[in-house]
Parts: structure tokens; sequence; C-alpha cells
């Protein structure tokens, strides 16, 4: 894309799995990156279905598992589009508990394969345009391409192993929120040992950053830009 684009350098951001995508750069491609940010997502490695198995026992109690068989995620998931969005693109309205353990015991971690039966805390975070620009996009193209993704997890490690384990000395800035339950602010603890050049910021808010927090979140990152980087 930089090619393309005839840049040679740029600062890469990404938000939850995205994020694995910008932080990888760093690590593939630090020649070519001028920096990077990571939403909600730190600099870490990818979790295989291995570690995730060590946990939990059952696939169907977590979406990373349950998405590995083909066929099974997008069997549920197309046949209602809206109700994905409307269930679980929720305002955050405080401290979330964990989305994955309670205490050190693992939960039910899939709320996709009960979507019509689950509760939805907070307000919508999507209006009724923007919700249908997403029921009409994923009516169309389905989830097998997005859901693949998860398929990828245990190839993405091999092909990136020094993935949140080689040390990064470009600028890096870290946006936390402070009440994700499965990207809580502490995960980003061990990057201050890995990356010699890290600034955190903490925003109020939960998983969907930017749409939670987009004035914050944009107000954040020009600022380190500015300082960082056209500097």
């Amino acid at each position: 894309l930089l090619d393309a684009l005839g840049i040679e350098r740029a600062v890469f951001a990404g938000h939850d799995w995205g994020g694995f995508v910008s932080w990888g750069m760093t690590v593939r491609h630090p020649d070519r990156c001028e920096g990077a940010i990571g939403v909600n997502t730190p600099y870490m490695a990818f979790p295989t279905t291995e570690q995730l198995r060590a946990v939990f026992k059952d696939d169907e109690k977590l979406y990373i598992l349950w998405f590995q068989q083909r066929g099974v995620a997008e069997g549920v998931l197309d046949k209602n589009p809206r109700l994905v969005f409307e269930k679980l693109m929720r305002r955050a309205t405080g401290p979330a508990p964990g989305l994955l353990f309670r205490g050190d015991a693992p939960i039910d971690a899939n709320p996709f394969r009960r979507l019509e039966t689950l509760e939805a805390p907070g307000a919508p975070l999507l209006d009724a345009e923007e919700l249908e620009v997403y029921t009409r996009a994923f009516t169309h193209s389905g989830f097998f391409g997005p859901i693949s993704w998860y398929r990828n997890a245990d190839k993405d490690k091999r092909v990136v192993p020094e993935l949140g384990v080689k040390p990064l000395t470009l600028p890096c800035l870290m946006v936390t929120a402070s009440w994700d339950g499965a990207l809580p602010p502490q995960a980003a603890l061990p990057m201050r040992a890995l990356c010699s050049d890290l600034e955190v910021q903490e925003l109020a808010c939960g998983h969907w950053t930017q749409q939670e927090q987009p004035a914050a979140l944009t107000r954040v990152m020009l600022d380190w830009l500015r300082r960082k980087v056209a500097a």
C-alpha cells in the first residue's frame, strides 16, 4: 500500500484485532514505520488456540474457539446480521466485569451463539442509519471473511513469532480504555519493558473506543503525532 501511494514511512494504528496488524508492521517492516498506535490492543503476542484451550475446555464457551470450525459461526450470524450489531455494539456505562474470567474462573465468553437471549447493557452506539449500513454490508458479504481472521491466529503466530517479544525503539502510543472488559488497561503494563519510547493515555470508555470517544481519541492521537512524528 505504501509503495502504491509513493509513501516511504507511515504511522500505523489499529484497534482490537487490527491492533495486531499495526503492531505486526513494526516487527515485520520497521523500516516503513514512523510510529505505531494501539487502541485498546497492547503490543502483545498472538493468542494461539492451544493457549486458549488450556483455559477454556469447551470450544463453545469462547467465541474465538467457536469461530475455528468453518461454517459454524457464520451459519448462525449470517441469519440475522442486524442482531449482531444491535446487541454487541453498545456503550459502556462503567467498569466492566472481566469478559473472559470471573476471578480466576473462565466464564461463558461466547455471546455470538446466544444473541437472541443476550441482555444488551448500555445504550446503542449506532443510530438507525449507521445500523443499516452495517446490516446491508454483512447481509451482502456474510461473516465468513471477518471470522476467517480468527481462524488464521495460529498461522499469524508462526509468521510473526517476534510479536510482543521483540523490543521496539520507534515512537509508540498506547490508548487504553478504562472499562474494556476484554482488553483492560493493565494488559498494556508489559509494554513498558518492551517499548523504549512509549506514551500511554487512558480514556473513560468501553471496548468500542472509536465510537464511544471519537473526539477524545482523535485529540490524543493528533497531539501525539504532532509531538512525536510531525516534529
